[in-house]
């Protein structure tokens, strides 16, 4: 499993680079952009950088893009690139921030990690009626000790692995998610198709009910739950770090990320999930 290094086309991972210009003049109206204390324009950023409306296809065509040049530095320059090409709903950190609701001096992006343990590959907004379709993860101080690499696991190898297996297909596979209590005052369990409309899947491992109460005996909620998970762990993974300054866009609908465990705490990755 070899670390891809930026710069280098993996398969389903395709690098950009943003004209200098363009990033540069991204900087400049970022600075701009805090000092008015206003939220960005998204036909503003497509004016100034013409070059990042290709990001987005990009990132749904091979399944994740590597993008550098983005003002990633400063969390409303960053969600003024994310804005042109979707919705961006919220930006994760400490806590969950509604940027729709939000004045500028509101968002006070940490972007520290809660745990440094190593996060199996899973996608986000799991529990959603529909998930967010692409993920930012923008590294504004990389790990220097080599932890914290990206493993991204792309959902069209999982059926192939289900099937080996003699297993459902997954687009008969329902299981049942669980919201974290650490995230719900009162926890709540849905059954979800991994499966989702068009292609792709939906899977997170921790959200998974094991035994929980529902009509259904536990042992086969944890058989059905545990053969997916196989089939993901039996994937093909691929690593990637991403530098210092550089993005990472996923198609949230058609890659599983995770990571490895991190090792400099001084590590510090922004996020932003957006629905097309």
């Amino acid at each position: 499993m070899a670390t891809v290094p930026h710069g280098v086309q993996a398969a389903g991972v395709v690098d950009i680079v943003l004209p200098q210009e363009e990033g540069e003049a991204l900087a400049d109206w970022a600075t701009e952009i805090i000092a008015d204390g206003r939220l960005p324009d998204p036909s503003e950023t497509g004016r100034i950088a013409p070059s990042l409306r290709a990001v987005a296809d990009a990132a749904l065509a091979h399944g994740a893009a590597m993008v550098s040049g983005l003002p990633v530095a400063e969390p409303l320059g960053l969600l003024a690139c994310c804005a042109i090409w979707g919705n961006p709903p919220s930006m994760d950190a400490e806590a969950v921030f509604d940027i729709r609701m939000a004045a500028a001096d509101d968002i006070d992006l940490v972007g520290r990690a809660r745990s440094r343990h190593a996060m199996r590959p899973h996608t986000d907004s799991s529990l959603a009626d529909a998930p967010d379709r692409l993920i930012v993860m923008a590294a504004v101080r990389a790990d220097t000790h080599g932890g914290g690499l990206s493993e991204l696991v792309f959902a069209d190898d999982v059926e192939p692995a289900l099937e080996a297996a003699d297993d459902e297909p997954i687009d008969d596979l329902v299981v049942p998610f669980a919201w974290d209590p650490d995230h719900a005052a009162k926890p709540r369990t849905s059954w979800l198709p991994v499966a989702l409309p068009g292609g792709g899947m939906r899977w997170h491992s921790d959200l998974v009910a094991a035994g929980c109460d529902i009509d259904e005996p536990s042992e086969s909620v944890r058989r059905r739950a545990k053969r997916v998970q196989q089939a993901v762990d039996r994937c093909q993974r691929t690593r990637v770090a991403i530098p210092e300054g550089s993005t990472l866009v996923l198609d949230n609908h058609r890659v599983l990320h995770g990571r490895t465990a991190l090792q400099d705490p001084k590590r510090l990755l922004r996020r932003v999930k957006l629905a097309l």
